[in-house]
Formats: C-alpha cells, sequence, structure tokens
C-alpha cells in the first residue's frame, strides 16, 4: 500500500496481489495483476498484461532505461521493440468495450521523476 517499486525487466512472469494505491516499474514476459486498486503501473510486457478483480488501474509505458542498463533487456531475453503495455487483458470484463477497470494514462498525468538512476 503507498509504495513505489521500480525494476528492470526480468525473464519470467511477474504476479502482483493486493497492491493499493502503489507506482510499479515492471518489465516482464507476463505480468498478471490481481485484486489490485488505484495503482499506476508503468510497464515493458512482452504479452498482454492480465488483470483480474481489479479496479481504477492507469497504464502508461516503461520509462527509457540509461545507457548502463540497456543490456538487461537481452539479459532477460526480452525484444526492447515489442511492449504490449496497453494490450490489458481484463479477465472480469470480456465484453468488446473498454473495460472500467483500467485506463491508459494520459501522457500529462504521467511520472516523469520514474527515472532509473
Amino acid at each position: 500500500t503507498r509504495c513505489t517499486v521500480k525494476a528492470v525487466p526480468v525473464a519470467g512472469a511477474i504476479y502482483i496481489t493486493e497492491c493499493r494505491d502503489c507506482t510499479l516499474v515492471l518489465g516482464a514476459r507476463q505480468i498478471r495483476i490481481h485484486t489490485s486498486t488505484n495503482c499506476d503501473f508503468y510497464l515493458h510486457a512482452a504479452s498482454h498484461p492480465i488483470l483480474e478483480h481489479c479496479s481504477s488501474l492507469r497504464f502508461a509505458p516503461y520509462p527509457p532505461l540509461p545507457p548502463e542498463l540497456v543490456d538487461v533487456f537481452d539479459a532477460a531475453g526480452i525484444r526492447p521493440d515489442i511492449n504490449c503495455w496497453d494490450q490489458v487483458d481484463d479477465f472480469d470484463w470480456l465484453k468488446a468495450q473498454q473495460s472500467p477497470n483500467w485506463r491508459v494514462m494520459l501522457e500529462a498525468e504521467r511520472n516523469s521523476q520514474l527515472k532509473f538512476h
């Protein structure tokens, strides 16, 4: 609750549960988010992020990495040019219309201070 997590991309999956009022900067092959509310996600996802039992989530792309960390994508086996951050699948909303549980964060809403130093 009320935390910020920043991590370089990892080779496997990331499972997030029970987060509230958090900001998460994550990269992985698969990202699954469960029972979380009012969180901001800055993602690099090799596949569609998956939601279950979530509400009021916002998504934005993963921030650029500094030159000394660019190789982490290769180490994780993730292509930096393929990012599905905005192709979220909400398993609680199977209709063709946009899910009410998440949205893309407007550029003006994004935190430009979320950088890796």
